[in-house]
């Protein structure tokens, strides 16, 4: 049983599938398991990670078919559901590509385990760390483009998330957008955040706050 769970989720990613599932898989130990939950993609990622499966016996996957009711948030979670190890590493992207800095990531967490007594989730720039329980009782929703916000968030008000500050050492490899296409993807998260419940004054009042305070963050 592995101590430890990495889950993907993928969506017609085939062509950094692989380059990100091996930066990955080549620099984490045998107590590890890598979670991919494959939504119904229709481009030859399942054959690429058939292939990595027969070479890389820490990668696990599940394929699902695809469902518009379900979102990414769901998903997520699907992933949590499935992963077998005490710790999961959310969420990793299938494109981006991962230097090594997974396991001092880890390690770090152990270290902050022996000064805080309840279970936490450690938010990092790209790789969160939570014990599997606390996902459980503090599951992803259902929500598209702020699945993970609307996670934290939650998190936040029942003292379950620290945050984490520190250099990338992931690259992207597979999104590129117009200056139009930002624009949209913001607008519609935007929305989407107000749906969840944040209100039109908090969410001003955060963002001018960003601006005027460079140091303010995502607190």
């Amino acid at each position: 049983m592995p101590r430890y769970s990495i889950t993907m989720c993928n969506y017609n990613m085939d062509e950094t599938l692989e380059a990100s599932l091996k930066s990955i898989l080549t620099q984490v130990t045998d107590d590890f398991e890598v979670v991919v939950i494959d939504d119904g993609s229709t481009d030859d990622s399942i054959e690429i990670i058939r292939q990595l499966e027969t070479e890389y016996p820490q990668l696990r996957y599940l394929t699902l078919d695809r469902d518009p009711k379900r979102e990414l948030g769901a998903t997520r979670q699907i992933a949590v559901e499935e992963a077998q190890g005490e710790y999961i590493l959310a969420n990793l992207d299938t494109d981006d590509v991962y230097r090594d800095g997974i396991m001092d990531f880890v390690h770090l967490y152990h270290r902050l385990e022996d000064e805080i007594s309840s279970p936490f989730f450690l938010k990092g720039y790209g790789l969160n760390m939570s014990p599997k329980k606390l996902l459980l009782e503090i599951p992803y929703r259902n929500v598209k483009r702020i699945d993970d916000k609307d996670l934290w968030r939650r998190l936040f008000t029942n003292d379950g998330i620290v945050w984490f500050e520190h250099d990338p050492f992931w690259t992207e490899i597979g999104y590129h957008t117009t200056t139009t296409g930002s624009i949209k993807n913001g607008f519609k998260r935007a929305i989407a955040n107000f749906q969840s419940g944040i209100t039109f004054w908090s969410y001003i009042n955060f963002h001018l706050k960003e601006l005027l305070f460079a140091e303010y963050g995502n607190r």
